[in-house]
């Protein structure tokens, strides 16, 4: 699997498809035994739409890439036609054995669609999800690893109790829809973004299932909550409110504030929880709260989380005794698994653990979960220098050599999601196996490393910054801690330069 994040053009595949299915009907008579009308109608005029069709896509997508270059744009017509040519000298070696087949229209085309599934498959396994030689700074998407991810976390949760996989923030920096649809084919169809736009991307994209938006939406975006099929999280009694007076039927989750201080109806404002489920327009699916410090082990905070526990059960409690079914409930998020894994809820939000990740390096957890990390993060080298003694290197003069010296100049900066905050602080990338100190600034595209006693590093080595070379490894944990950050924030920051490449 090979998904990109290039723009989709799904009108165009869908006509696509009709218009191949007509090509078929070209050289089959499909209506003959019916009608020799419908038959010559069918192949001699609307069928014959479907050659000019292939020719303006053709044309439509080749005139996106020219510029303003003359010489450059002649030279890709050139290769261009060359190529087209070659493809349609094909196509017509392959379908001269269609003939002997005229009358079997639907034989024909079952054995093209199969035949064109096994050639796309043939493909994608002979481009094996490589990055482009020309790339300057990639992430490599491990597939493999998330499902096994997704395996070891089901077979953790109480019985009863499905994932709903956090793919906000682009999947935390992964790819959303290409993650949420990968989660699809696994059995995944509960899902949780940040914004009604995350859910309305996946929804584009195709993604199934139950998508809850956990952040706000504007109230007047509500029939846009209706039309793609969102969940949306209610807030507060006024905001339900609010909602229901657009008249608008769409699914929500309430959510209780038991201690987080952020969205959500206080835990102690029962009569308030207790009127948002009361609401005509509002279907309600589900209530949740989130715990604030489930991350930590430490005796205060492990109290805390109790107690958030507990004010949450007592509100479920209370709005059963008032006669009110508070339908699906989810409080655990990865860290609410890992460590209040004897928790028995409906959902379990997994975000940052779904990715093969712990949000700090050294954090400790009581269950025991073998986790791959997803990604892995990787530039080029594109010039390699000498430095005399005394030389300074990068803004301020920050890094002065301290000894002839040798740099390499590396294709990814703070634009891409490499935080500054990496400078001057000892850290690390992997070139050929080995770790090279990262000197002076991060600048926004590029940084520099220090390679002096590597003589065969040369320009398009590819350095790693998340991820193993040999026997070698940068987690995304370690890369944080040196950030000051968590890796929550390191790899949802990632750029929309830095090219996402799907490995399965």
């Amino acid at each position: 699997m090979n998904v990109g994040s290039e723009k989709q053009y799904g009108g165009l595949d869908r006509f696509g498809i009709i218009a191949a299915i007509l090509v078929i009907a070209i050289h089959t008579f499909p209506l003959l035994s019916i009608s020799e009308w419908a038959d010559f109608t069918l192949r001699q005029t609307i069928a014959r739409v479907a050659v000019p069709f292939f020719f303006m896509c053709t044309g439509f997508f080749f005139m996106q890439k020219l510029g303003s270059d003359r010489n450059r744009n002649a030279s890709m017509l050139k290769q261009f036609l060359w190529k087209v040519g070659k493809l349609y000298l094909l196509s017509i070696v392959l379908y001269l054995p269609v003939n002997v087949y005229e009358g079997y229209f639907t034989l024909v085309t079952v054995l093209s669609f199969v035949l064109s599934v096994m050639a796309m498959k043939a493909i994608q396994r002979f481009r094996g999800g490589k990055p482009d030689q020309t790339g300057r700074a990639w992430a490599d998407i491990h597939l493999p690893h998330l499902q096994h991810n997704v395996r070891e976390i089901q077979q953790v949760l109480p019985k009863d109790c499905a994932m709903m996989a956090v793919v906000k923030a682009q999947a935390y920096g992964h790819g959303g829809w290409q993650i949420a649809r990968f989660l699809n084919k696994l059995g995944i169809d509960h899902f949780a973004v940040a914004t009604i736009d995350e859910g309305i991307e996946l929804r584009k994209k195709g993604v199934k299932g139950e998508i809850l938006v956990l952040g706000y939406t504007d109230e007047r975006r509500i029939r846009q909550i209706a039309r793609f099929k969102l969940t949306q999280t209610v807030v507060d009694d006024e905001y339900a409110q609010t909602l229901n007076g657009y008249n608008v039927k769409i699914p929500v989750h309430i959510k209780i504030d038991t201690g987080m201080g952020r969205l959500g109806e206080s835990w102690e404002y029962t009569e308030k929880i207790a009127a948002m489920y009361r609401y005509k327009h509002l279907q309600v699916c589900g209530t949740f709260t989130h715990l604030s410090v489930a991350d930590s082990l430490e005796a205060s905070d492990i109290a805390y989380t109790k107690n958030q526990i507990d004010r949450f059960q007592k509100v479920i409690e209370q709005l059963k005794e008032k006669g009110i079914n508070p339908q699906k409930l989810h409080v655990q998020s990865s860290y609410g698994v890992l460590n209040y894994g004897e928790l028995q809820y409906d959902y379990a939000r997994m975000g940052i653990a779904l990715y093969g990740m712990l949000s700090k390096q050294g954090d400790k957890v009581k269950t025991s979960v073998d986790l791959r990390p997803v990604l892995s993060l990787k530039a080029r080298v594109v010039q390699v220098k000498q430095v005399e003694k005394g030389a300074p290197v990068g803004y301020g003069r920050a890094h002065i050599a301290q000894k002839e010296s040798k740099i390499a100049i590396v294709s990814i900066g703070y634009a891409d999601g490499v935080p500054r905050m990496l400078s001057q602080v000892g850290a690390t990338c992997l070139i050929r196996g080995k770790r090279r100190p990262i000197i002076g600034f991060v600048c926004m595209d590029q940084l520099i490393v220090d390679i002096s006693d590597m003589e065969e590093v040369q320009r398009g080595e590819v350095v790693t910054f998340i991820g193993r070379d040999q026997e070698e490894e940068i987690t995304a944990e370690e890369m944080a801690q040196s950030c000051k950050t968590i890796t929550n924030e390191l790899v949802s920051r990632l750029g929309e330069r830095v090219k996402r490449v799907y490995h399965d």
